[in-house]
Parts: structure tokens; C-alpha cells; sequence
């Protein structure tokens, strides 16, 4: 999984090796509190994720597909 750009400003993009139906994201601070959630279907070779009005600073997302999970930091310059 990949995320690009990184750092980004209001949009950024999530690439994934294999395309899938259904990738549940969910944007978190620093300190674990969740920020924005997508349930989107994806079936191209990227997916953008909005980030406008979120302010400059440091957030994971996490990942899910199927049963699997990843976590990845990106920052918002």
C-alpha cells in the first residue's frame, strides 16, 4: 500500500497493489482520535482521499482490506 504524495496538502492519493472491492480508511491523530472515515469501492490503480480542513501536522490512516489492516503516517504541510 502505498500513500503519494507524502507530505501532501489537501488531497493524497492511496495506491494498492491489487485492486479490491471495498477499502474502509480511517484518518487518526497523533493522539488516536478519528478524524475522518471512507467506505469506498476501488478498482482502479488509485484512490484519492480529501483532506481539506485538516490543519498542517503529522496523521496516520488506517487501512483495512478484507480482514487485513495497515497503518501509515503522512504529514499535511
Amino acid at each position: 500500500v502505498t500513500l503519494f504524495p507524502n507530505p501532501c496538502k489537501s488531497m493524497m492519493y492511496l495506491a494498492l497493489p491489487f485492486p479490491k472491492n471495498i477499502v474502509r480508511l480511517q484518518v487518526v491523530s497523533p493522539d488516536g482520535k478519528l478524524l475522518k472515515q471512507i467506505n469506498a469501492s476501488f478498482s482502479g490503480e488509485k484512490l484519492p482521499v480529501d483532506l481539506s480542513g485538516f490543519d498542517k501536522g503529522v496523521y496516520f490512516i488506517k487501512i483495512q482490506i478484507d480482514a487485513n489492516q495497515v497503518i501509515k503516517r503522512f504529514v499535511i504541510d
